[in-house]
């Protein structure tokens, strides 16, 4: 079974944001690629795509790695947090 390629998400941003151009090459974070779309001169004109690749989240119980995964996606899902964790 073959996954989906950078390729494919970048061509795929290219048609779904056609007034955008979207970044060559991804940016590697820590849970996965992110990739930037800027529309004209101006940086309020820009925004970036993240995706999560599952199996870079080594141990997600861990409290390091739960504050920084939830940091990441905070602004993109809601993530209930345990009373533990905060």
């Amino acid at each position: 079974m073959s996954g989906i390629k950078t390729s494919d998400l970048r061509d795929w941003l290219t048609l779904k944001y056609h007034d955008y151009s979207v970044s060559e090459e991804p940016l590697k974070g820590t849970y996965g690629l992110i990739l930037f779309l800027k529309h004209g001169a101006h940086p309020t004109n820009s925004f970036a795509v993240k995706t999560l690749a599952p199996e870079n989240v080594v141990n997600p119980e861990t409290v390091k790695d739960y504050r920084l995964f939830t940091k990441s996606v905070s602004n993109v899902v809601d993530i209930a947090t345990s009373s533990k964790c905060r």
